[in-house]
């Protein structure tokens, strides 16, 4: 079976590769078709065929000629290659194989018609492309949800869909890391003279208008906190020269660097303020965090991650959110450092069990091979 993933993402794309290494077991003819800027860096089982397509924020908004000149290329590869499955990654990728008689699955991360409600807008074009998005989006999720089999990344987002559309042909796989990710390091001795938190991402330093990944309450108390006990600081990955105290950025750092921090870091923050739309969301940094020890601090709202990670996990409520934050953030400053290696250990025990992306592949595979 020749297997070909169509991508509006790109790459690298950690989930992509992912499903590479699982599709090498069912195919040895694997085509990625997408904008290409390299790899995360694990290892691949089988590496595929690449075209290198020009796929920006024009092509998405469906801008002419931008859009027609890309999903006339796309069009072209296809028909070359043949394949007997296309894999598309989210949904304008997916349009654009629906006009084209070949099978398709929808690897599908979002849940537009409900995010689009969740974002503010900080400028003009911004909001001229806000309003695009809104414009397209749903229409396009419910055309291809209700066509093409599809998977999606929580069960709460599955069962939305099934709901709202009638989309019934779906699997939930959700972010769970490889074991080809990393391997944990052994004998650590964990130093406490300095409490650090971890967060991977932007947004905590930048508000970039989007409500579901709002994390200005947990920075004032963040800064706040400092003033009252400084043995801590907060290491952020994805940005640079920022070094006022608590916050220090570390850069751009590759995927597999990630998870360079087991034994440096004591937490790992997800602190969004709560959302309703949090039930469809599962953060590929709530998993990075358990796999190297980073004892997570999640909002109530993120539920499938919560459900997930359970007890390993602190937990910060959603009644009196900015209160309790500000509780937890205290306790994990002062908590005993026997106490957090004792964490960290069962943490990292339990994600390489239970969460890791080979645990799923059965299931991606059945659902393959089903559809194709």
């Amino acid at each position: 079976m020749k297997i070909a993933i169509v991508s509006e993402d790109g790459l690298p794309d950690i989930r992509v590769e992912k499903l590479f290494n699982t599709l090498s077991k069912i195919t040895s003819k694997l085509y990625f078709i997408g904008e290409y800027h390299g790899l995360t860096g694990i290892s691949l089982a089988i590496k595929p065929e690449i075209y290198n397509v020009s796929w920006g924020r024009l092509v998405n908004l469906y801008i002419q000629p931008h859009h027609w000149i890309t999903r006339h290329r796309v069009e072209k590869i296809l028909d070359k290659i043949k394949p007997d499955l296309v894999i598309s990654i989210n949904l304008v990728a997916a349009d654009i194989v629906d006009n084209l008689k070949i099978p398709q699955i929808i690897d599908y991360h979002e849940v537009y018609s409900e995010m689009m409600k969740y974002v503010e807008p900080p400028n003009t074009i911004r909001r001229i492309i806000h309003w695009r998005r809104s414009e397209i989006y749903p229409k396009l999720e419910e055309k291809l949800l209700t066509k093409h089999p599809f998977i999606t990344i929580t069960s709460k987002a599955g069962k939305y869909f099934e709901e709202k559309y009638g989309a019934k042909h779906y699997i939930t796989i959700r972010n769970y890391p490889s074991i080809k990710e990393y391997t944990p390091k052994e004998n650590i001795t964990l130093n406490c003279s300095i409490k650090r938190f971890y967060y991977i991402g932007r947004d905590i330093l930048v508000y970039d208008g989007r409500l579901y990944r709002d994390m200005r309450n947990t920075r004032r108390i963040l800064e706040k906190l400092y003033g009252e006990m400084d043995d801590f600081e907060v290491l952020v990955a994805g940005i640079k020269d920022h070094n006022k105290p608590p916050f220090k950025g570390l850069g751009r750092l590759k995927h597999v660097e990630l998870y360079s921090y087991q034994g440096r870091v004591h937490y790992g923050l997800i602190t969004y303020a709560p959302q309703p739309i949090h039930r469809f969301f599962s953060p590929n940094k709530a998993y990075i965090y358990a796999h190297i020890g980073a004892v997570p601090i999640i909002t109530e709202s993120l539920g499938d991650v919560v459900n997930d990670l359970g007890e390993h996990a602190l937990i910060v409520p959603g009644n009196n959110y900015t209160e309790e934050l500000y509780g937890k953030l205290r306790e994990a400053v002062s908590m005993d450092c026997g106490e957090i290696e004792r964490r960290q250990l069962e943490l990292i025990d339990y994600a390489r069990r239970r969460l890791v992306w080979e645990r799923q592949e059965d299931e991606i595979i059945k659902f393959i091979e089903k559809n194709a």
